[in-house]
């Protein structure tokens, strides 16, 4: 049977191929039976999976796989498509063959980075400009940089996501510079290329897309404050207040405690750090989102955790484009199903 990559998948198709697993969930319905969820995927997109009455060698597949062999049927179920799952089975891959199935930008990577470092050549202040020159003299920091995601799952969540981000966040940045002119532009853009570093570490992103040791122990603020402090080191005279707003960046850019921000912004440069961090993560989970679901006609997404709440993705100029009845939702599943509005 012929490979249907993820992002061609239509409600009917009959499905036999390798996937990338990149989650699972295991459980039981009301009536005790076994069953899993799925995120399956591919280098081009992923798709939900539910695999009813799962048989003990499938579960034990699926707590040791990264890779599996998956035979089912492609159903729409609450307006999006499922992989309805007959069998799976655990499938070991060669390490080129499973870095194939890693998501991965649509940008020019070495372009970006040329931007980038475009960019930050324009950086004034001294110390600022021989920091940044001593993070990209480390060949081993620039090609992880290069190739680590912005996480694993809610935005740029592929190869190349990382650098993606920061090169958007950095011409935004330079947009807002124009307009608040009371802005230290300088500033802001070592924030903007300090302030997810520790990503380069926080993450495993060779034959799949997950957290480190690292990440999980310690994450990406700490990492990162970290890498600063071993940059700064290189660079002499580095004035000690410069290295403490430069920390603060990286430690208040998540803008509030419950989202992860060790402090929060102070300064107006890390205000308009977490706020251009915010706006472009979810602007592009959103363009992401719209147009992830193939085969699908109506005009909004399923329920999406990140927004808490549906998106609408209709022309609001075409004729008759209005808004569907908020709530309605198909149910193809079968009987005992876990209720919710979202596998994850």
């Amino acid at each position: 049977m012929a490979k249907i990559p993820v992002s061609q998948l239509r409600e009917g198709d009959n499905v036999e191929d390798v996937f990338l697993l990149r989650e699972y969930r295991l459980s039981t319905t009301k009536n005790g039976r076994p069953f899993a969820r799925l995120r399956l995927g591919d280098a081009g997109g992923t798709v939900a999976g539910i695999y009813w009455d799962i048989p003990q060698q499938a579960t034990d597949a699926l707590r040791k796989a990264k890779h599996v062999l998956v035979k089912g049927t492609v159903r729409t179920y609450q307006d999006a498509l499922q992989l309805n799952v007959d069998s799976l089975e655990e499938k070991l891959l060669e390490k080129e063959e499973a870095s194939a199935f890693l998501p991965h930008t649509d940008k020019d990577i070495d372009a970006c980075m040329a931007r980038l470092r475009e960019i930050m050549d324009e950086i004034r202040n001294p110390h600022l400009g021989a920091l940044v020159e001593a993070i990209f003299a480390d060949e081993d920091l620039c090609s992880k940089f290069k190739r680590a995601p912005a996480a694993s799952q809610m935005h740029h969540a592929y190869i190349g996501g990382l650098l993606e981000h920061t090169t958007s966040m950095a011409e935004a940045a330079l947009k807002l510079c124009e307009h608040y002119q009371q802005l230290d532009r300088d500033l802001l853009l070592v924030g903007v290329l300090i302030h997810d570093i520790g990503k380069v570490d926080e993450f495993c992103y060779q034959t799949e897309i997950n957290y480190s040791d690292a990440g999980r122990l310690v994450g990406h603020i700490a990492i990162g404050v970290s890498l600063l402090e071993e940059k700064v080191a290189d660079v002499e005279g580095f004035p000690k207040a410069l290295v403490d707003v430069l920390k603060h960046y990286i430690l208040s850019h998540h803008g509030m405690p419950e989202f992860g921000a060790v402090r929060r912004p102070m300064t107006a440069e890390a205000i308009v750090l977490h706020y251009l961090d915010n706006i472009d993560a979810k602007l592009e989970a959103f363009f992401r989102t719209v147009s992830e679901e193939p085969g699908m006609k109506n005009n909004w997404t399923p329920y999406q955790k990140m927004f808490e709440g549906y998106l609408y993705k209709g022309d609001i100029f075409a004729e008759g484009s209005g808004p569907a009845e908020e709530g309605k939702e198909t149910d193809e599943a079968a009987p005992g199903k876990p209720e919710g509005k979202s596998l994850f």
